[in-house]
């Protein structure tokens, strides 16, 4: 199933559903030993059932927890760190210690998943503003934005983003990417009077550029990414940025 079609929790709690299903039908066996990989061979994986694995792993819901470095492994998904000490699957492996695996493993999934609800329920009420024209990594991100609870407007032009923002209920967050096709993100940020609202602008770069960085944070917008981004680390951005006191 692709990406698109499935929501980062709705994944997560099947995939525990899944496990908790095997250890029942053979409580002496791990996944492992039982099933084969526990991400890799159960029914989120995009390929579960096609021995041909047609779909790349980008399209796997777990992707965005998959440290940046490791997305374009053979088997990303082995290398989510389950646990504060940061051991993965291939970890695991490594060591010969199936045993392990299973309890490392539904850790991770039950911690991820009570995160993800109370963040849900934490941002209810709160919308984010993507403004890009092709821009990869803004598609990618309004997915995710939304798994995070937040309702999300997109605007292709500079024109369309200044119409939401004359709205009466502003955004919370502004997502921007650089260049416009009528204009910057600065063209926002100082046109609007976003810089007076409480509103975080953040700047989505697809390159490392740090005269970029160091305009953006000089002007008074709230950061400069570049993706990939980590669920973890867009939900820890939307919940500082959103709740900081108000510009004045």
């Amino acid at each position: 199933m692709l990406k698109e079609e499935r929501r980062i929790l709705e994944a997560l709690k099947i995939e525990l559903e899944f496990i908790d299903g095997v250890e029942r039908q053979a409580p002496v066996q791990t996944v492992l030993g039982k099933q084969g990989s526990p991400f890799r061979d159960s029914p989120i994986c995009p390929n579960w059932g096609s021995p041909n694995r047609p779909y790349p792993c980008d399209q796997c819901p777990l992707i965005g927890f998959v440290p940046a470095r490791h997305r374009s492994d053979s088997v990303p998904c082995h290398h989510i760190p389950l646990n504060g000490r940061g051991e993965t699957i291939e970890a695991i492996e490594a060591r010969n210690q199936p045993e392990k695996l299973d309890g490392a493993v539904k850790y991770w999934l039950q911690s991820a998943i009570g995160w993800l609800e109370r963040d849900r329920r934490s941002n209810k009420g709160l919308t984010a503003l993507l403004v890009y024209d092709r821009s990869e990594p803004l598609d990618v991100l309004g997915p995710i934005l939304e798994n995070l609870g937040l309702s999300v407007i997109r605007a292709r032009t500079c024109r369309e983003a200044r119409q939401v923002l004359e709205s009466v209920t502003l955004p919370s967050l502004l997502f921007t990417e650089p260049s416009l096709p009528d204009g910057t993100w600065a063209d926002i940020f100082d046109r609007t009077g976003v810089g007076r609202a409480a509103i975080a602008v953040i700047v989505v770069s697809q390159q490392v550029d740090l005269k970029l960085c160091m305009e953006v944070i000089d002007r008074g917008a709230y950061d400069c990414l570049v993706p990939p981004v980590a669920v973890f680390d867009l939900a820890h951005i939307v919940r500082c940025a959103a709740r900081r006191p108000a510009s004045t």
